[in-house]
């Protein structure tokens, strides 16, 4: 549940470019979330996949200018699998926390 979660669901959200930000904004903005805790997670959370599309912007005015591309290429590739990594990563880790295993099982 969003509400229940907090901070935590914001900035996975935000981590995961996948989610389009203006259909985040409205159901984040009808859940019980705080303000306070929706606009700090989102400014810090939405900075990776932020960097990556600028980047992979830029690659592209690049190509455009004629410009050596492949060691752009490679970056924007590395930025892109980091965002989703680290996407991967913290779902993991919420999906480990939900199923902790305790000394009797």
């Amino acid at each position: 549940e969003v509400s229940s979660e907090g901070w935590r669901a914001v900035a996975f959200l935000r981590l995961v470019p996948i989610f389009p930000t203006f259909l985040l904004n409205y159901a984040l903005g009808v859940s019980s979330i705080r303000l306070c805790e929706y606009i700090i997670a989102s400014a810090l959370f939405i900075l990776p996949g932020l960097i990556m599309f600028t980047y992979i912007g830029a690659t592209g005015r690049a190509a455009l200018a004629g410009e050596q591309l492949l060691p752009r290429v490679l970056i924007s590739l590395s930025l892109l699998l980091g965002v989703l990594m680290i996407g991967l990563m913290v779902r993991h880790r919420r999906a480990t926390q939900n199923h902790k295993i305790t000394p009797d099982q």
